[in-house]
């Protein structure tokens, strides 16, 4: 302010502009999100069966990466093809405000934001204002519209659901996972079996 400057953010003329007046609705968002859920968990579980419980410190790290590995997962989707597995279902993209393809960065910032956004504030935030913002999209600058579905989004399906299923089995596949009927967890001195 006294300087009499301001910041200004520099935009590059790259990738083609959506119309953003088309936005999505609240409740088209919330099924596109629970249609996301159909690869998510059978991925997360994939993932937690994978790890070998064996060696404690590996099991630990890789335990404790799986959360930030499905942050960039998530966010690489909506940076690269524009959509998920439900937006594609659904017909909706993610775009910065001005309708050019959102950046890396403003994916894992509107990520970032998901814990408070899937509480009934977060959604009732996203069906209140008039862009149909949710906190995340706010802070990271993006909108989520409706607009065709382009050929990366199909294309995309059967990688999301093969990499899930691919997951899933290899986690059931193998033997050193917490499912095992032999396998207990130890506290203090006791034994308790899971199976």
């Amino acid at each position: 302010l006294l300087a009499g400057t301001v910041v200004m953010k520099n935009i590059p003329i790259t990738g083609q502009r959506l119309a953003t007046d088309h936005l999505a609705s609240a409740t088209r968002r919330t099924a596109a999100f629970l249609c996301d859920l159909l690869w998510l968990v059978p991925l997360t579980y994939g993932l937690l069966l994978v790890i070998p419980v064996e060696k404690r410190w590996s099991s630990l790290i890789l335990l404790n990466l799986i959360p930030l590995f499905l942050l960039l997962l998530w966010s690489l989707c909506e940076t690269v093809l524009q959509t998920t597995l439900g937006k594609t279902l659904w017909g909706l993209k993610v775009v910065d405000e001005d309708g050019r393809p959102a950046t890396l960065a403003q994916t894992l910032l509107r990520n970032c934001f998901r814990l408070l956004d899937t509480n009934p504030v977060g959604y009732l935030c996203a069906a209140l204002p008039s862009k149909k913002q949710r906190p995340g999209d706010i802070a990271s600058g993006t909108l989520v519209i409706r607009a065709p579905r382009g050929g990366k989004g199909w294309v995309a399906l059967p990688l999301f659901l093969l990499l899930a299923g691919g997951l899933f089995v290899a986690g059931l596949k193998n033997s050193q996972s917490f499912v095992r009927k032999d396998y207990g967890v130890r506290f203090v001195s006791t034994q308790i079996p899971l199976l």
